[in-house]
This record gives structure tokens, sequence and C-alpha cells, in this order.
């Protein structure tokens, strides 16, 4: 059996071509996910005429993809895996190009292919960028909206001169923080922990704070709350990139925030 997409690119590329070479036909099989339309809700969503919705309606229906009840379209069964997995596909090329500074140059190794594949879910986020009169924006930015957080979800292969207060405010604040780090990161918690030992005895014996260590090469910086979502990448050949983090208070990206934080804490070890 063919399975590499190469080898089964033939079989389906009439049907890749049909998809993708029409934005009528496109337009109308994701906005039909919402539901059946008649000809009027297509008309006054996708701002097209009639004649030109009909045209790509009948195309649709002769390929199975589009059926009609009385006055009403709405997607086969077909149609609604061809459609979801259409709207995922524009929604990554959007993710891909939209950011792609942030991607260009760095690595992305940090992110396994399964969420790779789910990277549209970080659609509506601002890239927050340093600039010369304000080098340390992304990082105010990031401080101004961990304040704002009830749920503290994060891992780090670096460490900011505000990292030790930073944990300490909120876990002192009730805010549920769990936090992995490499092992060179935990080797600085450790000389901070001897020269103040009564400060990370009562941050390290609150219920609220768990801290975990990985062995891997973290590549990538990221934090997730119940408000947001913030990401930064290293660069390809050397060190982590502060000049900009991916933002996003959406509860999609959000979400894939937590799926990433959950590979990391599977291949960590809980040390508190």
């Amino acid at each position: 059996m063919k399975d590499n997409a190469y080898e089964l690119l033939d079989e389906v590329q009439d049907n890749l071509k049909f998809l993708a070479i029409s934005g009528v036909r496109a337009k109308i099989m994701i906005t039909l996910q919402e539901g059946p339309k008649n000809l009027s809700e297509l008309r006054e969503l996708i701002d097209l005429r009639s004649s030109t919705i009909l045209h790509g309606m009948n195309e649709l229906e002769k390929r199975n993809i589009v059926q009609k009840t009385g006055d009403r379209y709405n997607l086969s069964p077909t149609g609604k895996i061809l459609a979801l997995n259409f709207a995922d596909l524009v929604k990554s090329v959007i993710v891909a190009k939209r950011y792609e500074k942030l991607w260009d140059g760095h690595d992305i190794s940090g992110m396994p292919d399964n969420l790779i594949l789910q990277i549209g879910s970080l659609m509506n986020s601002n890239l927050i960028e340093s600039e010369p009169t304000d080098i340390y924006k992304p990082h105010m930015n990031f401080t101004k909206l961990i304040s704002r957080s009830h749920k503290f979800l994060g891992v780090s292969p670096l460490f900011h001169p505000d990292f030790k207060d930073l944990m300490i405010e909120m876990v002192s604040r009730g805010v549920d923080t769990k936090l992995i780090v490499t092992e060179s990161i935990m080797n600085k918690l450790y000389e901070l922990a001897a020269q103040e030992p009564e400060i990370f005895t009562n941050l390290t014996s609150q219920e609220n704070f768990e801290l975990w260590i990985t062995d891997a090469e973290v590549k990538i910086g990221f934090t997730v709350t119940d408000q947001f979502i913030s990401l930064g990448l290293a660069f390809e050949k050397g060190p982590y990139d502060y000049s900009m983090d991916l933002v996003s208070d959406d509860q999609d990206a959000i979400l894939w925030g937590e799926k990433l934080f959950e590979y990391y804490r599977e291949n960590s070890k809980k040390i508190i």
C-alpha cells in the first residue's frame, strides 16, 4: 500500500487542484462548516453574486461535496471531511507566512510534528518584537500579561534576572505554577537556593508550585496561562532569541500551548 505523500499525489492531485484553484468553491465549503445555508445567506457571507455562487455550488454538488435539501445547501459527509482539513491547511499557511519572521532562521525542532500539524491554532496571534527604543518590549509585555494570570505553565531554556522574583510573586498570590527547566537552569536555581535558602525553601514548600527538569536540549521557550500563550525560539545556530515573542489570548492557541506543555511534561522528571 502506498503511504508516502509523493506516491499518493497522482491519486489525489485532481481533487487538490479542484479544492485549491477556486476561491469561490473554497469559501463555500468553509462557510458551510457552520451549518446549512440558503443562497441569500451565502451571498451575504461570501459577498459574491448569486450566479457565481451557483456555478461553484453546481461543481461541488457534482463531486458530492455539497448536497441540497429544499433551498438549503450543506456539506455531505465527504465534504465535511474535506472542508475541515482544507480549513486547517488554510490556517496553517496563514500562520507560516504571517509569522515567517519568527520561523525563518530559528529552530522549530522544539515543536513535535503532531502540533506543527495543528499550527493553525496560532492564527490569531501577535508577534511582539524589540524596537531600537524599546529593546525589552517582549519581556515587559510578558510581565504585564503574567500579572493578570491565575495559572502558569512554562518551559524555559533560559534564565532571566527577573526569573526568581517572578516565581515568588506568582506562587505567593496563589497562582498554580508548573515549570519545566533544563539541567543548566536547574543548576542555576541550585546556586541561588544556596545563597538564599529561606526564600527557596518557602517557595518549594508551596502546594501550588511544581518544578520539573528535562535532559533534552530545549530550543523553545513558552508560557501558557489561563489568559494567553507566549512563545519564542532559539536561532538555528545560536542562542535563544530574546527579541520576539508570539503572543495570543485566543482559546485555540491556549489549548495548543497546553498540549505542547504536556508533551514536555511527559518527557521530564518531577523535582518538586
